[in-house]
């Protein structure tokens, strides 16, 4: 699993890195009164479209790593509060039942797609899980 969040992690930032310079290079330090620079674009503009699709891919691959970190931090909650151990280092699972991965990937889950059905702006969405990605990268 650590070599997946590497290599997941290193995408996003590459990623990240690329729309930025990119956008850099177009407006400078002022992108307009959108915030998200890819909004500055024209709707037709074909390498927007490739951005945008390029953000999404970071997206779908920064939900993992997120979920992944997430997952570790409430099981050992969840079981410092039952008294017990917390993770184990260097075992694959984080030393915690299959059970208790199961449940809390679960929720993590249910509650994904309950965002996904009734938030209807995606820019808070992604606004969040960029936070939660950059905040990834600087502790890298």
């Amino acid at each position: 699993m650590a070599k997946f969040v590497f290599i997941a992690g290193g995408l996003c930032l590459g990623l990240y890195v690329v729309i930025g310079i990119l956008g850099y290079l177009s407006f400078g330090n002022s992108p307009g009164p959108l915030s998200n620079v890819l909004d500055s674009y024209a709707a037709g503009d074909t390498l927007a479209r490739v951005a945008r699709a390029v953000v999404g891919l970071v997206m779908v691959v920064s939900y993992p790593v997120n979920c992944f970190c997430a997952r570790s931090a409430l099981c050992d909650l969840v079981v410092a509060a039952r008294g017990g151990k917390g993770a184990v280092e260097g075992d694959a699972d984080g030393g915690h039942s299959r059970g208790l991965q199961t449940v809390v990937v679960t929720i993590f889950f249910a509650l994904t797609y309950a965002v996904a059905l009734f938030v209807t702006n995606l820019g808070v969405v992604f606004s969040i899980l960029g936070a939660t990605v950059g905040v990834y990268v600087i502790l890298v």
